[in-house]
């Protein structure tokens, strides 16, 4: 912990009751993450305030919160449409009123904002838009600069921050990927995730110069330190408190995989059926091509598959899209980098990349969409140098990038490659390390075995050598006999063109083609080594050919590869006339340092993957009965919220997460009182979904467990609000000062909620009759519609809607009636 944060811990501030309040009865949570309540305290104390947490860390409570305590409206910048939709769909099944200005909204839907933004007291509590709408849009500053004066513009929130950097990232990616999202032209091939990533973001520093009294908050998942400086810089923070945690995602669980490069979609198959057959999953893939291919391969395996791209129009990949987040004939999604960016669906067990991600940034983020929800999620990479050669095609063929450009993406492969190639240190620490966090706890893996990285989890058998003497020796038949491509002038009447597999084959003694037979064969040099009958014989002067008899093929890969990676050696790329791109080898700019002795060159020798010891799969232990029905009542609650996010028309996860699912499974109560006491589980909800969760709960009740000490915490930093709790908690009734100006209509009746005597039938029968909540038959339905909307078709329902919020969950059907929330009958 941060000693100068001491001053934002504790409940001591005017308005820590009513937050409180808010934070149990509203968001259903009893826990602080770590920082979260620190950030929360400083943002509503008027401070500027950065927040760095790993995803699925919690920034968005940081903001959200603050948000339903501060009067006025928080105004949250987001780059994606997809994430927008998600929060909104979040916030309103909470009942907390939130809406976007995009530029599809119509003029009459867009107008009704407009006008609650104007009222004297606007119900609008978090007001969403994208930097663009921001940068063109007058009327938006206008109402902006409308609420400011009256006192009403609590904060600005500008999510996914990194966007802001001019120094970020610089992670590629094929321009044609990021149609689906962004407005980019296909001509130019790649583009740079920096600040060119969106434009509009480098204006949001104006923000402060026309509303200097407003508070701003930043938060990113991904940020260097030197991007974080850059963050402050661009956007004109004040001193602002920086809130960091751990880059660790602790229920990750790293590998990297040898490539079969024509086979990887067989391995693919087999590590998803054998891991997670019936789970949800990404597949990263380089090229459209390699998408389709491997969704086609999956398909044939009789796994659930689609493919994801820019190939596809607007229409069929949001279609791909919604069938993989809802799970409904979707299992896998074989998508380019740019998919999942905004696509904030938790339960992804696992990410596999089929090829190599082009930045140690790019993977951290990718890979980061696994295992939101706190669930252990595997992060699988298949890894082949070959792929360095395809995308260090990519990077020669952008015709935008200068040439600082592309050396600064170069480097970033490198980087990727350096990850990949250790085979010694533990994942995390690499990762970590990247980003400047330098004191992790080196035995986390050991500690953790369940989610132990691929180097940790292997047996150490490592040598580590002093090579200085073999890579002089390469060094000097590299200057003497390999060609520089490019280069008009030196070439000597010996020397070749020669790739990296040539020269360990040279290195290695092994037969050579016969094109390069006067090159290759030569007397041995200290090693005996039999040659092709009929092949010339040529001593080669340098000693080189033969010298790494004692190296395994896989030891002397990996030391070629480290030479090129440190500069030693260095890769030259030519493309041929059929667009093929072959690398080819020459001496690289710490070559002559080596030669002088000024260099010492140290090499970790491991086994290889074959030879390594398969770990004996783990023997399945004894499940007890009450497990099994555990398991099982977890699947009907899944396979529940699944229907009722169809008939909602919101994304079942944003009913109740994995984590509160799970809480709720294991407990098998199907008591109200005891399922408020798990995070994500409030009164409204129950209310609105409370009658089918309990229905099934009551199958398995017999196997309820005694109730828990609520008190108990598990030590890992999070502030436990349950205990030493005052009387603002579960006999207050009373409402949160701002949210109390509601009409009469929407508001919670002082008595019992409805599930404690409502008996209802199950879901899908539509007979029922829930006292004092409006439900009834169709007849009575259609009484009522005038204030709710017909029911009959979508688009009547859209367009009875008040005031252009977005789409309220109201059922697709009429299966089940829905009371909509308060918030959305305005006067």
């Amino acid at each position: 912990r941060n000693p100068a944060h001491d001053r934002f811990r504790g409940f001591n501030f005017p308005y820590s009751q009513e937050m409180m309040k808010i934070f149990h009865k509203r968001f259903g949570l009893h826990q602080f993450r770590f920082n979260q309540l620190e950030a929360i305290n400083a943002t509503l104390g008027g401070e500027d305030t950065f927040v760095l947490m790993p995803t699925g860390g919690g920034k968005s409570l940081c903001y959200q919160l603050p948000a339903c305590v501060s009067p006025g409206v928080t105004v949250v910048i987001s780059p994606l449409k997809s994430l927008i939709v998600d929060q909104i769909q979040k916030l309103t099944t909470l009942d907390i009123p939130a809406t976007s200005l995009s530029g599809d909204l119509g003029d009459r839907e867009a107008g009704r904002i407009y006008m609650q933004l104007s009222r004297k007291e606007p119900i609008v509590k978090l007001l969403y838009v994208t930097p663009e709408k921001v940068s063109a849009s007058n009327k938006l500053i206008s109402a902006l600069q409308n609420l400011y004066e009256r006192g009403l513009l609590a904060r600005f929130v500008i999510d996914e921050a990194h966007c802001v950097s001019q120094v970020c990232f610089q992670v590629y990616t094929q321009s044609a990927e990021c149609v689906q999202t962004f407005t980019f032209n296909p001509p130019t091939l790649i583009l740079q995730w920096g600040h060119d990533f969106r434009p509009d973001y480098k204006k949001l520093h104006e923000l402060r110069k026309k509303f200097p009294q407003v508070p701003m908050m930043a938060l990113t998942a991904t940020a260097t330190p030197r991007v974080q400086k850059d963050i402050h810089n661009q956007l004109n923070m004040r001193q602002p408190q920086v809130f960091t945690m751990s880059f660790n995602r602790t229920n990750l669980k790293y590998a990297v995989l040898p490539k079969k490069p024509k086979k990887v979609d067989e391995d693919c198959i087999s590590w998803i059926k054998k891991h997670y057959p019936r789970d949800s999953g990404i597949i990263y893939c380089l090229s459209r091509n390699d998408c389709d291919t491997m969704a086609e391969s999956l398909q044939r395996a009789g796994l659930l598959a689609l493919s994801y791209h820019a190939g596809l129009r607007d229409g069929e990949r949001e279609y791909v899209q919604t069938k993989w987040i809802n799970q409904d004939g979707c299992q896998v999604i074989c998508a380019t980098i740019a998919f999942g960016m905004g696509i904030d669906k938790p339960d992804v067990r696992y990410v596999i990349h089929a090829s190599l991600p082009k930045s140690v940034e790019g993977y951290y983020q990718e890979s980061g969409r696994a295992g939101r929800d706190g669930e252990i999620s595997q992060c699988i990479l298949f890894y082949s140098y070959t792929d360095v050669h395809r995308i260090k095609r990519i990077i020669s063929m952008d015709r935008e990038g200068d040439g600082h450009t592309k050396a600064t993406h170069y480097n970033n492969l490198h980087s990727m490659v350096h990850f990949c190639e250790n085979a010694m240190e533990c994942r995390r620490i690499q990762l970590l390390a990247y980003f400047g966090e330098l004191k992790f706890n080196r035995s986390f893996c050991k500690e953790h075995a369940d989610v132990s990285c691929d180097n940790c989890a292997r047996p150490n058998k490592y040598k580590l050598r002093n090579v200085t003497d073999d890579v002089k020796k390469i060094v000097r038949f590299v200057q003497e006999n390999c060609e520089k491509v490019g280069s008009r002038f030196g070439k000597t009447a010996q020397q070749n063109r020669l790739t990296l597999n040539m020269l360990v084959d040279i290195f290695l003694g092994k037969h050579p083609a016969p094109s390069q037979s006067a090159l290759f064969n030569c007397e041995p040099v200290k090693t005996a080594v039999s040659h092709r009958p009929g092949t010339k014989s040529a001593k080669v002067q340098t000693g080189m050919y033969g010298m790494g008899g004692a190296y395994s093929r896989h030891n002397a890969d990996r030391l070629f590869k480290r030479l090129v990676l440190d500069n030693i050696l260095m890769e030259d790329l030519y493309i041929t006339n059929g667009g093929q791109a072959v690398c080819y080898i020459s001496a690289g700019a710490r070559a002559t340092s080596v030669l002088a002795g000024h260099m010492q060159v140290e090499f970790y020798e491991t086994e290889s993957t074959s030879s390594i010891r398969k770990h004996k799969a783990a023997v399945a232990k004894n499940v007890s009965q009450r497990e099994e029905k555990v398991k099982e009542c977890l699947e009907e609650l899944t396979s529940l919220c699944k229907q009722l996010g169809k008939a909602f028309g919101i994304h079942y996860y944003n009913m109740f997460s994995t984590s509160t699912l799970k809480k709720i499974a294991e407990k098998l109560s199907c008591e109200p009182e005891e399922l408020l006491q798990i995070d994500g589980v409030t009164e409204d909800k129950l209310e609105k979904y409370g009658a089918e969760v309990i229905q099934v709960l009551q199958k398995y009740s017999e196997w309820k467990l005694p109730v828990d000490d609520p008190t108990d915490n598990d030590g890992d930093g999070w502030i436990d609000t349950r205990a030493g709790r005052t009387n603002y908690g579960e006999e207050d009734d009373t409402e949160s000062t701002y949210f109390s100006s509601r009409p009469v209509q929407g508001q919670k009746r002082k008595k019992a909620p409805f599930f404690k005597y409502s008996k209802r039938k199950a879901y899908g029968n539509t007979g029922y009759n829930s006292k004092g909540r409006g439900y009834g038959t169709s007849k009575s339905r259609s009484s009522s519609a005038a204030g709710r909307g017909d029911w009959g078709s979508a688009g009547e329902a859209a367009a009875s809607r008040r005031p252009g919020f977005l789409s309220l969950p109201t059922p697709q059907s009429h299966q089940r009636p829905f009371l909509k929330p308060s918030f959305s009958s305005f006067g």
